[in-house]
């Protein structure tokens, strides 16, 4: 009998309601130049306390509800947001394979998806020792044996993950810019 072990739980959350405001207000914070230098990011990073923001006030609080209610389907604990930022990849850009250490669930909610703006790939860090094994293609699907598996993000998609599945972002083949809000949580 084969027993898949230590599945990663990934909650997915349409989230209604999202207004085009929120959209244009990292447009234009985007405009003003200020960002944060980050490795993983060959993009536009915002720095990471977006969620101090003032004038992100009301988007913040939207966004907070939208999270508190998905993140129920898998612990009724209180959450903090540790860190928020925008995120803005251009044609051709991507984010590079990373995790995200010192919290508990990190997240993201897509705010503009062009057609092939790429997608976000989370990668088994068991796969390693797999690659030696002669497993059928049957076996794999059924038991969910991937080496990676990804998400197709659609503007008004949330997706929160536990912070230390490891991902990357696919590079942008679109002529537009893949627009997102990122975010990191601690459960108390």
């Amino acid at each position: 009998m084969l027993v898949p072990l230590f599945p990663s739980p990934v909650i997915h959350h349409e989230c209604h309601g999202m207004k085009p405001e929120l959209l244009q207000w990292v447009k234009s914070y985007h405009q003003t130049g200020e960002h944060d230098g980050n490795s993983s990011s060959c993009g536009w990073h915002s720095k990471y306390d977006l969620h101090e923001d003032k004038d992100f006030l009301l988007h913040f609080l939207w966004i907070h509800a939208q999270i508190t209610h998905a993140i129920l389907e898998i612990t009724p604990a209180r959450i903090e947001i540790a860190s928020m930022w925008a995120n803005i990849n251009g044609p051709t850009e991507f984010n590079m394979s990373h995790l995200h250490a010192g919290v508990d669930f990190s997240g993201c909610l897509w705010l503009q998806t062009p057609e092939n703006c790429g997608v976000l790939t989370f990668e088994n860090d068991n796969a390693i020792t797999r690659y030696n094994w002669k497993v059928p293609e049957d076996i794999k699907e059924k038991y969910h044996l991937h080496d990676t598996t990804w998400f197709n993000p659609q503007a008004g998609s949330l997706l929160i993950f536990p912070a230390d599945l490891r991902h990357r972002v696919e590079r942008n083949c679109s002529d537009e810019d893949r627009i997102s809000i990122g975010f990191n949580l601690k459960c108390s």
